[in-house]
């Protein structure tokens, strides 16, 4: 099934905002075995618009649209569609009530002028907004035979609708398997993957983050089994290295502690609050984590933590033994069954030839005790040894937790 993507905003080309919904959307085909073929991001000038219409409509059976279904004066996505597809505005009355409702849930007030969130083409189909007021509509372009789904910009409108739609698409024979590996080069990871015979049927990709690198194997036949199968060994490539198989660091100690029915809390200082995030974007996350605290100033790690003066004066803030004690202290602090503490460099100034630039420490506290590390991300961005140093410190905490076990 050939799918496109239109994305319709000045902010987007100007670079004001980044284009999300299209990651969104490629990924919620991926669930259902599709893949996003074509991206198109153009202004908010009709023009434009209806050139890419007729070009991405041509050459796909479904053309998502987002952006422009506002009510504001350079939303013009709902005309534009509609006479692309040669049809005029309608008002759809389950989407007025559907906006009523909401105003009235949040002790809003509703006006004329908010039945423009209603309209769409005559033809079409509403899709409903789980969060907003803009209504997204379905229509069939019977010359060009393209199905065109058009939904809001904002992405929390967007995200839950791309789904409502995507769902009620027929399942492909799209199957991919993915595999995060920790604390390897990119070019270690090439050289344990040149000992695997990748069958023509597969693609590889790798994509080398922040953190840790992505590899995807992907099929189009629907063998699954084979793919499973070539997915477990690969994975023994990796052993310790390995996050997991289509799961993340923060995803897998969910599961740990959930299943050991322990708890957690956070004491970082250079990585200020990054571990934090990544925990509690894990749903229900509120079950295990129980605080984070964000400890920068040597006061803060005192008062807050616990940490010994004489350890800071002796050792400095950015030590081995600071960051253990960070550790133990926001652990007994709040009663929590493990903890993990970052301290370090991130640069670009501060560092020293003993502690160069780049440089982190890191301690995980738990029932048996305190463990320790350090890793040098040298010649880093201040925000990519930020991001390195909050996954290595999940990846720390995850094999201490299964080595608990």
């Amino acid at each position: 099934m050939q799918i496109a993507m239109l994305a319709v905003g000045d902010e987007l080309v100007d670079g004001r905002f980044v284009d999300t919904n299209s990651q969104t959307l490629a990924r919620s085909l991926a669930r259902i075995g599709h893949t996003l073929r074509e991206i198109r991001v153009v202004r908010d000038e009709p023009g434009a618009m209806r050139l890419a219409l007729d070009d991405l409509g041509a050459r796909h059976e479904h053309l998502f649209v987002s952006g422009g279904l506002g009510i504001t004066r350079d939303d013009l996505t709902r005309a534009v569609v509609a006479d692309w597809l040669g049809e005029g505005l309608v008002e759809d009355s389950i989407g007025v009530e559907a906006i009523k409702t909401k105003l009235e849930e949040r002790g809003g007030r509703f006006t004329e002028e908010l039945r423009g969130h209603a309209l769409r083409p005559g033809s079409s189909t509403g899709i409903p907004n789980f969060t907003g007021l803009a209504l997204g509509f379905s229509a069939h372009h019977a010359v060009l035979a393209v199905t065109v789904h058009v939904l809001p910009g904002v992405p929390h409108e967007l995200v839950p609708m791309c789904d409502w739609v995507v769902g009620r698409l027929q399942t492909g024979m799209r199957r991919q398997r993915l595999l995060r590996v920790q604390d390897l080069t990119e070019r270690d990871v090439e050289q344990r993957l040149r000992t695997v015979t990748i069958p023509a049927e597969v693609t590889l990709g790798l994509v080398a983050l922040s953190g840790p690198i992505e590899l995807s194997l992907t099929r189009y036949d629907g063998d699954e089994a084979g793919l499973d199968a070539l997915a477990e060994e690969v994975s023994a490539l990796f052993e310790a290295h390995l996050v997991g198989v289509d799961t993340t660091l923060e995803r897998r100690i969910a599961q740990q502690l959930t299943q050991r029915g322990e708890t957690l809390a956070t004491a970082e200082s250079c990585t200020g609050g990054l571990i934090a995030s990544l925990i509690t974007d894990v749903p229900g996350s509120s079950v295990f984590f129980l605080e984070g605290v964000v400890s920068y100033a040597n006061a803060s790690k005192i008062a807050r933590l616990g940490v010994a003066a004489e350890t800071l004066e002796r050792f400095g803030a950015v030590s081995p033994q600071t960051v253990g004690e960070m550790a133990q202290g926001v652990r007994l602090a709040l009663g929590a069954d493990w903890s993990v503490a970052t301290s370090g460099i991130a640069g670009p100034t501060g560092g020293t030839a003993s502690k160069p630039v780049g440089r982190v420490y890191f301690a995980v506290a738990g029932p048996s005790g305190t463990t320790h590390d350090e890793r040098t991300w040298a010649g880093r961005t201040r925000e990519v040894v930020k991001r390195h140093a909050a996954a290595h410190a999940l990846l720390l905490l995850s094999r201490a937790i299964a080595a608990a076990e």
